[in-house]
């Protein structure tokens, strides 16, 4: 079983961003982010902690975290019985 975990779409940070007039830096300032980190998380280099997430999202005045996470939830999610959990657990 392959295990998928969601990822921050930096390219899509970087069009709203950019959308919005903003250079790295100012968006940094808002974010209170250093730029060199927005740089790496658009660049894809960097995967940013929740908490990035949501000061990027708030900053681009996005309401739903899903508009900058790659499209990961479209695959059907596997149903693992309880037992099965269980003896993995142990």
């Amino acid at each position: 079983m392959t295990s998928k975990r969601l990822t921050c779409n930096g390219h899509a940070i970087r069009a709203m961003r950019r959308h919005r007039g903003l250079n790295v830096t100012e968006f940094g300032q808002l974010c209170g982010l250093k730029q060199t980190y927005v740089s790496n998380i658009e660049a894809e280099r960097r995967q940013p902690s929740f908490a990035a997430m949501h000061a990027m999202a708030s900053a681009l005045e996005i309401d739903d975290l899903r508009a900058i996470l790659h499209d990961v939830l479209t695959a059907p999610v596997p149903v693992i019985p309880a037992a099965e959990l269980r003896a993995v657990a142990s």
